[in-house]
């Protein structure tokens, strides 16, 4: 998504998945599990729950709604690319983003894990705070500047050198969420997740007429 894969990154995808129509006749609770393979983790979560998400702009959901990196079964893509396509889809709580960013930001900081992959992550959400802002732009295209220094940090995992750097970024970041205004896309917020409800109910009563 970022550009940053090396010759040692595994390969993690999100699979969003629809209910059986006896899951939902019975009520059955949304699939959300993660399971691993020789090649990397694969995270499965019911679309519905995809969506809230997506109606929070939890991080991560903005991530793999904005990928280009994606499969998407024929029988939905129609309805699907109405969040693909819109501009405001990806921003429909810019208080919940940024508050998110910030405490994920803040976590990296202190986080037991070497310090390049944890400087790798604090530079996405660096970039994720300047394209959010930015309806024209694509969320994930982090900056060259941003892409080299990743890069080298997931290359050379274990040097000490940036810890200075991550705690650099990391008060950048914080930095930055406390001075954003908070209601930006607010006259927008309410449209985008109607479109998202909708999106929910159709795919439901798609996958109950489908055979």
């Amino acid at each position: 998504n970022y550009g940053l894969d090396t010759e040692t990154s595994d390969f993690d995808t999100f699979t969003f998945v629809l209910p059986s129509l006896r899951e939902i006749s019975v009520l059955r609770d949304p699939i959300s599990t993660t399971r691993e393979d020789d090649l990397g983790h694969i995270n499965i979560k019911d679309i519905r729950l995809a969506l809230n998400l997506l109606k929070k702009t939890s991080p991560n959901s903005v991530e793999c709604f904005a990928s280009k990196n994606r499969i998407v079964d024929a029988k939905y893509a129609d309805l699907l690319s109405t969040v693909f396509d819109s501009p405001y889809a990806l921003r429909c709580d810019t208080n919940h983003m940024m508050m998110a960013i910030g405490g994920m930001a803040h976590q990296l900081s202190k986080r037991n894990m070497n310090p390049g992959k944890r400087l790798s992550h604090i530079l996405r959400m660096h970039c994720m705070v300047h394209r959010y802002f930015d309806v024209n732009a694509d969320i994930l295209s982090m900056t060259e500047e941003e892409q080299q220094l990743a890069l080298k940090a997931k290359r050379d995992p274990e040097n000490q050198k940036w810890e200075k750097l991550i705690e650099e970024y990391s008060a950048i970041v914080n930095d930055e969420v406390r001075n954003v205004n908070m209601h930006y896309f607010d006259a927008h917020a309410e449209l985008a997740k109607d479109i998202i409800c909708d999106i929910q109910e159709n795919l439901i009563e798609r996958k109950l007429t489908i055979r």
